[in-house]
């Protein structure tokens, strides 16, 4: 079949080369097995398949986080390129919509950040003509909605996603999930009031039809139908290991390489936290000696704990009990006008986090001395960003607390006490009361 051919089909060309009766017929797993097996006309025609019906989905979530409709398309066209990465990795292979949702809203926050740095940039040049950006405003959205989807575990995200964002019926996605239609009205509902409870505890109001409001009515694409051969093109040669090049978008490329890197970050962690734990059931540990050389995993250099560093945690958190007003704030590259709002309670395991005298949210942390610099990990179990973590680095400055860490929204743990434009982190001294 002639390539002019193929970039110029239809969802019914696409019928034609499967010769399988309709698209819509075939499970998301049927067509990233096509894919995956096959580095062909076929197999791009099954990539553009998954393409034309999970992009409007997609391209929604990015628009929801990305006021810039040339940076929302990059990030859709990245959000693709992971998945042609890791195809043979998903394992709900017959709906991989929830999946693709949680990597769009990745490489969206990735895009956000960058587009920051660009900005911050561009400020700086003063010399130079500042540069026309064309935007096109997305409808009224709430990104806290989109966040807050994401956060839920897989079970409640994936029935919302199908049913709320992508409009298929109760039975529809009972059966691409596999689930009894009892099971999916039962998770479905528990989702929604889920999701509504943490909007609430965000001062936030949903009505009934929240996610319709918020992200428009499912089924409504608002991707241009010229994105779907492109984005197949692309995720081809992506797939293959090819240099970005006029088929693969240098801007897409570098988001989704961006997200895939810090995939395999995740996933060595993963092994490698596992790996500690099977050596300490087995009792390898106590047959290292104390100065065993450190093993760097992420941010920050481990090696074997001892009584003396247990010791030195609880001398930490000895410290750090009681109210502490934060001095100075610098919030992603910004200094905060009114850093002395903020103070962080500790007391025991628990701390609290007050913003101009009312409580912002409340959790537990936990220490590790043994490694440097020393981390604090911040779990929010109660108020605005329940259930998400903030990963840290501190040290000890005199009679004053230095604290470097993540958002709640989640990232990559510092490795200096530095807050770069663009860096997604914040950085805090404080002074105990």
């Amino acid at each position: 079949m002639a390539r002019g051919r193929l970039h110029a089909r239809t969802l019914g060309d696409v019928r034609t080369l499967f010769g399988l009766g309709a698209v819509g017929g075939l499970s998301d797993g049927q067509l990233l097995d096509r894919f995956l097996e096959r580095r062909d006309e076929v197999a791009e025609a099954a990539f553009a398949a998954l393409v034309a019906r999970h992009g409007p989905m997609v391209l929604r979530a990015c628009r929801g986080v990305l006021r810039d409709l040339h940076d929302a398309q990059d990030a859709f066209q990245a959000t693709f390129l992971v998945l042609a990465r890791r195809a043979g990795s998903i394992r709900s292979r017959d709906s991989v919509a929830s999946w693709l949702y949680g990597v769009a809203c990745r490489v969206s926050a990735r895009a956000r950040v960058e587009a920051a740095r660009r900005r911050t940039f561009e400020r700086r040049g003063a010399e130079m003509a500042p540069r026309r950006i064309e935007a096109v405003e997305p409808p009224e959205t709430w990104p806290e909605l989109l966040e807050e989807v994401d956060r839920l575990p897989e079970k409640f995200r994936s029935p919302i996603v199908l049913i709320d964002l992508e409009g298929c019926t109760q039975q529809e996605a009972a059966q691409r999930l596999g689930w009894p239609l009892g099971t999916l009205q039962s998770r479905l509902a528990r989702g929604r009031g889920r999701l509504r409870a943490r909007l609430l505890r965000r001062g936030l109001a949903p009505s009934a039809g929240l996610l319709v409001a918020m992200v428009g009515p499912p089924g409504v694409s608002a991707m241009p139908a010229e994105l779907i051969d492109p984005t197949a093109r692309a995720a081809m040669a992506f797939a293959a290991g090819s240099a970005p090049s006029a088929a693969i978008p240098a801007a897409a490329a570098a988001l989704a390489k961006g997200v895939l890197k810090t995939m395999l970050m995740l996933k060595w962690k993963t092994a490698a936290t596992l790996t500690a734990v099977s050596l300490l059931g087995a009792g390898v540990f106590t047959h290292l000696a104390p100065a065993a050389r450190p093993w760097d995993v992420g941010a920050v250099a481990i090696r074997t704990r001892t009584a003396t560093d247990d010791a030195q945690d609880k001398v930490d958190k000895d410290k750090l009990k009681g109210t502490w007003k934060a001095v100075s704030s610098v919030d992603d590259g910004q200094d905060e006008p009114d850093p002395g709002q903020y103070e962080l309670i500790f007391d025991g395991d628990a701390v609290t986090v007050r913003k101009a005298g009312r409580d912002f949210f409340k959790g537990t942390f936990t220490l590790n001395t043994a490694v440097d610099p020393k981390t604090i990990d911040l779990s929010i179990t109660e108020g605005k960003h329940e259930g998400g973590r903030m990963l840290g680095i501190y040290t000890w400055d005199g009679g004053r607390w230095k604290w470097c860490t993540t958002t709640p929204q989640g990232g990559d743990r510092p490795r200096e006490f530095t807050c770069e434009p663009g860096s997604g982190h914040l950085l805090v001294v404080l002074k105990k009361e």
